[in-house]
C-alpha cells in the first residue's frame, strides 16, 4: 500500500515538474494591430509574424494579396469620391453613373 501511495505522489511531481517547464518554455503570441491599417492588413502583418521561421510560406501569399486588394480599393475610393477630414474615404455613390465607371476603371488596373 505504501509503494503504491509513493508511486503515486512520485508521478504527481513529475507532473507537475513538467507542466511548469511547459508552460515556462511556452510564449503566448501577440498579435501585431496597428489602427491605422485595414483589418486585412493587419491579418497578414501576423500571417507573416507567425509564419516567419517556416520554411513553407504559401500561407502568406492570399494574406498579403488581400491586404494589396483592400488598399487599392480604398485608394481608388478616395482618388475618385474624396476623404473625410481623418483621411477615411467617402462612401461609392452608385447614383452617379460617371464617378462609378471611372471608380469600377481604377479598380482594374490592379488586375
Amino acid at each position: 500500500m505504501e509503494k503504491k501511495n509513493l508511486f503515486i505522489l512520485i508521478l504527481i511531481v513529475v507532473l507537475l515538474t513538467l507542466m511548469s517547464i511547459t508552460l515556462i518554455c511556452c510564449t503566448t503570441f501577440k498579435p501585431i494591430w496597428e489602427k491605422e491599417l485595414p483589418a486585412e492588413c493587419n491579418m497578414t502583418l501576423n500571417v507573416y509574424k507567425m509564419y516567419y521561421k517556416t520554411e513553407d510560406k504559401s500561407a502568406i501569399v492570399p494574406m498579403t494579396e488581400a491586404c494589396v486588394k483592400k488598399l487599392h480599393r480604398q485608394s481608388c475610393q478616395a482618388e475618385i469620391f474624396g476623404a473625410d477630414k481623418d483621411g477615411n474615404p467617402n462612401p461609392v455613390l452608385y447614383d452617379d453613373s460617371k464617378l462609378y465607371r471611372n471608380y469600377t476603371q481604377c479598380l482594374s488596373e490592379l488586375k
